[in-house]
């Protein structure tokens, strides 16, 4: 990491704002809050909790997990408050499990790796490494000596105490979605993503046999409490029950309706209710000796996930279903009355764009998947302020005012709104595109504001009225900005994108000649203009990023070990002294704009890489200069990164600029520590402070001149 103070690289004053802030907010405060557990270093504080995934209750009934893209939630099963975030997969965690005596969790994700934790004290203890691929499911026998895990076209078992594999059950080219062990333990049942049911001997670690259905995907597996049948969900619209000695298809169950698919199965601890959730948003409950339906249960907004019974044990009832779904909102159920509790909520879907109030107090998101709507979040604590609903796609642009009182949003099917920030009111429909709007920008004054589509058009309001003033072919465009006499820029592709100009929108005029000669042929680019407008920073799709002049085309440098993927966004600190950007590889990157040279690599968001879902870092954004006006109440963080793993993250980027080379150790204070840790390197070669070679009295005389710095 290469530090460089502060202080040569940003404004004296929003230093000295920011760390005044930093110092006025106690390191332990909130610290049992879940916008500030077991955050990745440099960050200060993160806003939502991930998208979920699975859910899980403790055999004993006193803890229920909840797996995000994140990570893995720990609750009270009795006070459902939050015990814990256990972190660390790299990749999105897909599935866990308790062992049979409730002292132990593991867990699965796309990182290739199965994780034990201790369940209760939620420390790490071992990584089960071995899979090639994403592992999607993992399951603990009921002896608590196995754990099994799958992933693609293997399942592998480990010794549950030492952590060694035993085995590895080969399959053919299909991934293996989910599994479940019998209570008997004598089978091991595992689910593909062609509708196939694969019942194994795990002791013999053989196939005994396939039962076939005429899904595509199988999503549930529940075994009845005397091993004797399995129930099967997937693609379809049915529940399929089996007989497991014979392999016989026993019954089905069906309704009315399509529901376009079955994600989630759960069957009672007594064993008389199975419990379905739905692609149309319900959950079903079904009277396992009958077959017939004994009530939908309706709530949720979106496709269910996951589906969890509590146990049937000391201080808890076996009657109690917790549900999730796409809205990332856990709804508990009292399967006797059919009613539902007050629901836990907090999660996220992924974060495609976010915005910053020019005086640094909101942050705007918009979300992806099932983000129709625009949060609003206080930047200083990181709370959910408000919610503006009203779209009905995924919002793709968020943009404020340059005085903070109008909010633009637009999303994937081109709808615009303007929004009063008094009020949080909807003030104006912007209506025209016809396509997804990627960027919107206001004018100086806030009078207009201007919009890019994918239906190759730029458009231009009036945010008074509402009324499109003029419309105007992008060009391949895929920056705008406006200057302050009111014209408005565009840069992008013109004779494709590994050539790119700066125009004046209004006039149709090339400001500059062809600029982006030597990126890649063919390749998309992300564009950010720097504060002054002088600067374009280009991206490409193979991770390049290169500075230009934006009046002549001027080409200024291109930036050394930048990303190993796409680059999906950049910014300009407020003075145009730093640029950072993000990318596929799933990190962000701070760079001193004037040289190129990377400052630091912040990472700590999670890669969500899979089938649905993108892994990148979506957008990062700078926060707004600050006064000495604003000490008592400016944001303590300098950063903030949305991502596709359901969260925002705000970081403090002072440490990694301004610690000192003579503060050795790192505690933030140049004392006697740093002293005698450099007399114990004599005749070493670091730290050598002075650049001679050789660490010695003189790297000890110049540390001693800082003392109390």
């Amino acid at each position: 990491m290469i530090k460089k103070k502060l202080s040569s690289l940003l404004h004296p004053i929003s230093v000295t704002c920011l760390l005044l802030v930093l110092f006025a907010l106690p390191p332990n405060v909130h610290a049992q809050e879940s916008r500030y557990r077991n955050l990745p270093e440099g960050a200060k504080v993160r806003l939502g909790k991930g998208f979920i995934t699975d859910i899980k209750f403790s055999p004993d009934g006193t803890q229920f997990a909840v797996v995000s893209s994140i990570g893995i939630w720990l609750y009270d099963a009795h006070t459902s408050e939050e015990i814990a975030l256990l972190r660390g997969h790299t990749g999105w965690v897909r599935a866990v499990a308790f062992s049979p005596d409730s002292m132990t969790l593991v867990s699965a994700g796309l990182d290739r790796t199965v994780q034990v934790w201790d369940a209760k004290t939620g420390q790490h203890r071992t990584t089960l490494y071995g899979h090639e691929n994403f592992v999607y499911s993992v399951a603990f026998s009921p002896d608590g000596k196995t754990i099994a895990s799958a992933s693609s076209n293997e399942i592998r078992l480990w010794d549950a105490n030492t952590g060694r594999q035993e085995n590895v059950l080969a399959r053919r080219a299909s991934w293996t979605y989910t599994l479940a062990f019998s209570p008997d333990g004598k089978i091991l049942a595992s689910g593909d993503w062609e509708g196939d049911i694969q019942l194994w001997d795990p002791s013999a670690g053989r196939l005994m046999k396939t039962l076939k259905t005429n899904w595509g995907f199988l999503y549930g597996l529940v075994f009845s409490p005397d091993s004797a049948t399995l129930a099967a969900s997937g693609s379809g619209t049915t529940i399929l029950l089996w007989d497991v000695g014979t392999g016989r298809q026993l019954s089905t169950l069906m309704f009315g309706d399509s529901t376009r698919g079955i994600p989630a199965l759960a069957l009672s601890s007594d064993g008389t209710i199975l419990a379905s959730g739905h692609r149309d948003n319900k959950v079903r409950l079904w009277d396992v000796h009958t077959g017939g339906l004994k009530a939908t249960l309706e709530g949720h907004t979106s496709d269910i996930q996951a589906l969890a019974f509590s146990p049937d044990g000391e201080g808890t009832s076996g009657t109690t279903l917790v549900s999730a779904s796409e809205d990332n909102v856990l709804h508990f159920w009292d399967t006797e009355t059919e009613e539902f509790q007050t629901p836990l909520t907090g999660w996220t879907e992924s974060f495609t764009r976010l915005a910053l109030s020019p005086d640094g107090t909101t942050i705007a998101s918009g979300g992806g998947s099932q983000g129709n709507f625009v949060r609003l979040w206080n930047s200083h604590t990181g709370e959910l302020q408000a919610v503006l609903d009203g779209h009905t796609d995924v919002i793709t642009a968020v943009a404020f005012s340059p005085d903070g009182t109008a909010l633009v949003s637009a999303d994937w099917d081109g709808t615009m709104y303007l929004w009063d920030m008094s009020t949080q009111e909807r003030h104006a429909t912007l209506s025209g595109h016809t396509g997804r709007v990627f960027a919107a920008v206001f004018s100086y004054d806030g009078s207009r504001v201007a919009s890019i589509s994918h239906d190759d058009t730029i458009r231009v309001w009036d945010t008074h009225t509402g009324e499109l003033q003029v419309t105007f072919d992008r060009q391949g465009a895929d920056g705008l900005t406006f200057l302050p006499d009111g014209s408005l820029r565009a840069c992008g592709g013109w004779k494709g994108p590994e050539t790119l100009r700066v125009w004046d929108v209004y006039t149709e005029k090339s400001v500059t000649r062809e600029i982006g000669r030597g990126l890649d042929p063919g390749l998309n680019t992300v564009v950010a203009f720097s504060p002054d407008k002088k600067t374009v920073a280009i991206g490409t799709h193979r991770g390049g990023i290169s500075l230009w002049r934006a009046d002549t085309g001027e080409h200024l440098r291109y930036f050394t070990r930048a990303h190993a993927h796409d680059v999906t966004t950049l910014a300009f600190s407020q003075d145009g002294s730093l640029l950072a950007s993000g990318s596929y590889d799933n990190t962000i990157r701070l760079w001193e704009a004037a040289t190129g040279e990377q400052l630091t690599l912040l990472t700590g968001h999670t890669n969500v890489l899979s089938i649905t879902r993108a892994a990148a870092i979506s957008t990062v954004s700078f926060s707004p200069n600050q006064t000495s006006a604003d000490f008592d109440t400016a944001a303590g963080w300098h950063l903030a990164s949305a991502s596709h793993d359901g969260t925002i993250l705000l970081w403090d980027l002072a440490p990694f600029l301004t610690q000192m080379p003579w503060d050795v150790n790192n505690d933030g204070v140049v004392n006697i520590l740093d002293l005698t840790f450099i007399a114990s390197r004599f005749g070493e070669n670091s730290p050598d402070l002075n650049g001679d070679g050789i660490v010695n009295i003189l790297d000890l005389t110049l540390t001693a001149q800082h003392l109390g710095e």
